[in-house]
């Protein structure tokens, strides 16, 4: 029998929060509808669609731009057991699952209602994408929230029916263990576009953003919340204005809460920071490159993290980088061997690591940009499209479909 070009149906557990929110769906540009953009253009062996669930609608709505299909779903508004569960989204799947071959793409590995998916679908491939969460639920949170136990042996369970796992970091490779088949284990991290994250010339880029020639720029890039370490990054600065004075702070990024914002504002008058912090707000991605390009050094001190995409750009452009011991931010440092890596919650060795930094540039920029191709999009994707085939062959043969057969191994 044969059978047209397998379909991939990438599945989104959840929707888009305030201003992401967008009626025409073909035209967001989350990382998501980036995600099956890039496979896309990478290859035409598939059928692509996005699917994701919206609670601002009250029925399925679906548009087609550039060989992809769009498709959100109506979500239901309580939280518990999971946020955004969409029965409408899950009955679509089972009937993409009934039709022909198709595989499907899960993101998340925990506290997803997706998760859950593999429970009742079976006899097609699929595949889970580590999100930036971690993988596992730790025993003090079970302990504090006890609710969450059966939902953590359910998503174990769902995890025998899942063929392959994409994830982010080495530590989250070791934690999975414990559960799946290691033969089912990828360290495979979104992609990063290094056509747009390149070194650019810093006079021109400090032109271009009317930062002075003379100062140096501290950069932060990112969501401005809590788990970020804003704060810690705030208390550093006294200290490396003692030795660099003309020292300024660039935070770019939206804060989810007013009053995080504020406290952190508060904070800067409180250590008389007044004109040394500038909070820039969201910046479109085109032109973050100008800013990693113009600033002496980033810094991101996170007190926990997924995977650190915003070090992908700042390495891209070569900007020196230094980061906290939290998350899939060791394996970074150890790809790009450039970086300064210290502890979380830690303004002295932050302190250091900048006067560090300031003092031989040259020591942490060079050969930045080369040690992150591994990264690119070409690579993420080929590397995901060899398990795509392999598993192709076991589920979809020359002859005819092939019931269900899990655990199959990444070919290396």
């Amino acid at each position: 029998m044969f059978y047209p070009n397998m379909k991939v149906i990438y599945v989104l557990s959840h929707c888009y929060r305030g201003d992401d929110y967008n009626k025409n769906i073909s035209k967001h540009n989350t990382i998501m509808h980036q995600y099956a953009r890039r496979l896309r253009n990478y290859t035409d062996r598939y059928q692509v669609e996005y699917w994701w669930t919206e609670k601002r609608i009250s029925s399925p709505i679906s548009a087609h731009e550039d060989g992809i299909t769009f498709r959100a779903f109506p979500a239901l508004s309580y939280k518990y057991p999971y946020r955004y569960i969409s029965f409408s989204l899950l009955r679509a799947l089972r009937l993409e699952a009934r039709k022909g071959p198709v595989l499907f793409f899960l993101i998340g590995v925990k506290g997803k209602w997706t998760v859950l998916i593999p429970l009742f679908i079976r006899n097609v491939p699929i595949v889970m994408q580590q999100l930036t969460e971690g993988t596992r639920y730790s025993k003090a949170r079970l302990k504090k929230r006890p609710w969450l136990v059966p939902l953590s042996i359910l998503e174990t369970m769902a995890y025998r029916n899942v063929d392959h796992f994409f994830l982010m970091f080495n530590r989250a490779k070791e934690e999975m263990k414990k559960y799946v088949d290691p033969g089912k284990l990828s360290i495979v991290s979104w992609g990063k576009d290094f056509e747009l994250f390149k070194p650019m010339d810093r006079t021109e880029a400090r032109k271009t953003l009317g930062l002075d020639l003379n100062k140096h720029y501290i950069l932060f890039v990112g969501r401005i919340n809590e788990r970020k370490g804003v704060h810690y990054l705030i208390e550093a600065l006294p200290a490396v204005l003692d030795e660099y004075p003309s020292t300024e702070l660039l935070l770019v990024g939206p804060a989810l809460r007013e009053q995080t914002l504020a406290d952190l504002k508060k904070l800067t008058e409180v250590r008389g920071l007044a004109g040394r912090v500038r909070f820039l707000g969201s910046i479109p991605n085109e032109r973050l490159p100008l800013f990693y390009s113009a600033a002496d050094v980033f810094v991101l001190p996170s007190t926990t993290e997924g995977f650190p995409f915003v070090l992908l750009e700042a390495a891209g452009c070569n900007c020196p980088i230094i980061a906290t011991d939290v998350g899939g931010i060791p394996d970074f440092m150890q790809t790009v061997k450039k970086g300064i890596m210290t502890p979380p919650r830690s303004p002295a060795d932050i302190t250091q690591a900048i006067k560090s930094v300031f003092k031989q540039p040259d020591l942490y920029n060079n050969g930045l940009r080369e040690a992150v191709t591994q990264y690119s999009w070409d690579s993420v994707l080929g590397r995901e499209v060899e398990v795509f085939e392999n598993l192709k062959k076991v589920y979809f043969p020359d002859d005819g479909p092939k019931k269900s057969t899990r655990g199959v191994p990444e070919k290396n």
